[in-house]
C-alpha cells in the first residue's frame, strides 16, 4: 500500500471527526498512521517539508515510537504491539 500527504487514505479512519493517530504493523515492520481530517496546509507543509525527530521510549515492555516536529511545536506518540509482529 502507497501513502501519499495531501491524498485520501486508502483505508478507514476507526474515529471519524477525531484526530488520532495509531501504529498498524505491516510486512516490514509498521506504519504510523495520523488521521486528520481537513487538514490546513500549514498542516501539510509539516508533515511533507517538516524537521522530524523521534524516538523510542519502552513502559512495562510497550514500545511508544515518539515524533517530535520541532519548528511546529507539534508532537505525539504511539504504543507499538509487538506482539502482532511475526518473525519469518
Amino acid at each position: 500500500m502507497i501513502y501519499e500527504v495531501g491524498k485520501q487514505f486508502p483505508g478507514i479512519n476507526k474515529a471519524p471527526c477525531f484526530e488520532t493517530c495509531r501504529a498498524q504493523v505491516n510486512t516490514a515492520f509498521f506504519d504510523i498512521i495520523y488521521y486528520i481530517e481537513c487538514p490546513e496546509a500549514k498542516v501539510v507543509g509539516v508533515w511533507k517539508d517538516g524537521k522530524l525527530r523521534y524516538g523510542v521510549y519502552t513502559r512495562e515492555a510497550i514500545p511508544y515510537f515518539i515524533i517530535d516536529f520541532p519548528d511546529a511545536d507539534w508532537n505525539f506518540d504511539v504504543n507499538v504491539n509487538t506482539f502482532r509482529i511475526v518473525d519469518d
